[in-house]
């Protein structure tokens, strides 16, 4: 027996179930994607798992590998890690289900948090989304801390690493406890409108969330998050080229192992720019821009979630990846060498015989 809502309830306060074009519901549970839902389901399983390799073996290499000059930035790699594996956890326990219509952005949870109240699953959202932007708010955090190691004889202290980092969480905050309301009341605009008419044809109707343009709530809220974005990208190429430029004033009289550092750092950065512009903002933009303009986006808000969902695979991979002494680290453990290797700040091998 299908568990049909022809009204509001309280996981659904803004839609309900409605026939089809004949006046009949579905004998049987139906589900407009088909077997789109189960490669969803199938993704978020592998980024799960993945991930969860990746940024944990990220964190062990940051606190137990960083080494020599590197360790110098160890505050600042130990809090990032911090954030992914942050994000990773939320984002598997919510497990996100996009969709763009009629000025309507619409989530629906297909995680462990789905079976949780109303209130439960819109806290999660509103954490969930402050942790996108602070994927994005705290590059400027990482390039200031570099610029400042670079410009002074000592690094930030570790109360002063935090409360840098402390800077980004609270514009983090903003935008989390804006969604919250945007995503908990802004569908409130249109009094008994049928907000479930927008969602996939599925029945019964699942939970979702729904933000609608139309209130001055989400606009806000919209605003808000595109301004933080913006700036901290601005933020963030504007200390970068200071640091670059004191970078070429200094490089003569940087030793090799500084050079070696330096550009590895310079390339960590890089990625953690780029990264989340490509998985992040840029789904993100493709998301708000439409809304509002009402145009209705299609299935393409599934590929945006699938992104998002790989954020905490691909930055620490990269991460590692970049950094040398993490990559050799990694390949000398895959490779199973008959030699054990120590790995300095530099990159550089230093064996011994077992």
């Amino acid at each position: 027996m299908l568990d049909i809502k022809l009204g509001a309830s309280p996981n659904n306060p803004y839609a309900w179930d409605f026939p089809d074009e004949d006046g009949r519901f579905p004998s049987e549970p139906f589900d407009e994607l088909g077997s789109i839902s189960f490669v969803l389901h199938c993704n978020y399983i592998a980024a799960t798992l993945i991930g969860g390799v990746l940024s944990f073996s990220l964190l062990y290499l940051v606190i137990f590998h960083t080494h020599g000059a590197l360790r110098s930035y160890r505050k600042i790699l130990l809090l990032c890690s911090f954030t992914d594996i942050s994000y990773w956890a939320v984002d598997n326990i919510i497990q996100t289900k996009l969709k763009e219509k009629d000025g309507v952005f619409m989530v629906a949870m297909e995680g462990p948090i789905k079976h949780c109240s109303y209130q439960s699953r819109l806290i999660f959202l509103s954490i969930y989304i402050g942790l996108i932007s602070m994927v994005n708010s705290v590059l400027p955090a990482q390039v200031y801390f570099r610029y400042y190691a670079l410009t002074r004889t000592q690094p930030l202290t570790t109360a002063k690493t935090i409360g840098l980092f402390s800077v980004s969480v609270g514009v983090s905050v903003v935008c989390s406890i804006l969604s919250f309301f945007g995503y908990g009341g802004s569908a409130g605009v249109r009094p008994d409108y049928n907000y479930g008419e927008l969602w996939y044809r599925e029945v019964p109707l699942p939970p979702v969330f729904y933000a609608d343009v139309r209130s001055q709530i989400q606009k806000v809220y919209f605003f808000y998050g595109g301004a933080l974005v913006a700036l901290s990208y601005l933020i963030a190429i504007v200390i970068g080229y200071k640091t670059m430029k004191t970078i070429r004033r200094s490089y003569v009289s940087f030793s090799g192992k500084t050079r070696r550092l330096q550009a590895q750092l310079t390339q960590y950065l890089i990625v953690q720019s780029v990264i989340p512009l490509l998985v992040s903002v840029v789904p993100m933009m493709l998301l708000v821009v439409p809304q509002y303009f009402y145009i209705d986006t299609g299935r393409a808000c599934l590929f945006y979630s699938v992104a998002f969902s790989w954020i905490p695979i691909i930055n620490p991979l990269i991460t590692m990846a970049v950094i040398i002494p993490y990559r050799r680290l990694i390949l000398s453990k895959l490779c199973c060498a008959k030699r054990s290797y120590q790995v300095d700040s530099t990159g550089h091998f230093f064996s011994r015989s077992n």
